[in-house]
């Protein structure tokens, strides 16, 4: 996924979070946005005569006024609904830890990187090393297993989540102790099971959620700032295009 499309993804799901959360106040930026929306497209087609009075509106203008209404009318929901940007990267963490298990390709390259590095340990039994398993008996191969599985979680986030990957810090991937005592407590209370790949993703996950309670600030105001400027761009360039084309006009016609 690429970071424009990872900005997206985030971005559109602030509405989502607010129409769940405030209804009323989405529904006044519905209303609000088509105002706007219909103020950018009148302004667009109109804006010309104040130069150009004999001018003639091709109908191509009337699509660049849309394109400007469009953009003017998602600006006026996402500006106030980027605040719940935190939330949104939350919802998305959800939706990764949920499909990354279901990614074979993943489970399989990390299984294999675990059991390998078990077996670069030495500590477990030749014997007990099945196809489908990895054995851990020794506290040393349940670490090394866990720490191969969250490390290998995040760096999916990582690759698949750019743009997000980029506001979160260093300190998102497990620590040693973190992963110590996720693996501890998991087997205190689940003695004769094994760590599975699940144990590891909600670690990850967690770690992930947590550092972006710490990076909410900033998300927050790069998420409102990429808003203000792309919707700055974007509305200046049909607003461009037509009072070019309008100017011209005016040489043809001297």
């Amino acid at each position: 996924m690429s970071s424009i499309t990872s900005l997206l993804d985030l971005l559109f799901r602030c509405p989502e979070e607010m129409a769940e959360r405030t209804p009323t106040v989405f529904q006044v930026c519905l209303v609000l946005g088509v105002l706007l929306g219909g103020l950018a497209f009148y302004a667009c087609i109109r804006s010309v005569r104040l130069w150009n009075q004999t001018y003639p509106i091709p109908w191509w203008s009337y699509l660049a006024a849309s394109f400007a209404a469009l953009v003017v009318f998602s600006g006026t929901i996402l500006l106030p609904s980027s605040g719940l940007i935190k939330d949104a990267a939350v919802s998305l963490i959800e939706d990764w830890s949920k499909r990354l298990p279901r990614d074979r390709r993943w489970t399989d390259e990390t299984f294999k990187e675990a059991k390998r590095q078990v077996v670069k340990l030495g500590l477990e039994e030749p014997a007990s090393y099945q196809k489908e398993t990895i054995p851990v008996s020794h506290e040393e191969s349940r670490k090394v297993a866990a720490r191969t599985y969250a490390q290998a979680a995040v760096a999916h986030f990582r690759e698949h989540n750019p743009l997000l990957s980029k506001l979160l810090s260093p300190k998102a991937a497990p620590t040693e102790e973190e992963i110590y005592d996720n693996v501890r407590v998991f087997f205190e209370k689940n003695s004769g099971k094994k760590y599975g790949v699940e144990q590891a993703i909600d670690l990850a996950s967690e770690n992930l959620r947590q550092d972006l309670q710490r990076q909410a600030p900033k998300v927050v105001v790069y998420a409102r700032a990429i808003v203000i400027l792309g919707v700055l761009l974007l509305t200046a360039l049909p607003f461009a295009l037509v009072g070019i084309n309008a100017y011209r006009d005016i040489h043809i016609h001297q």
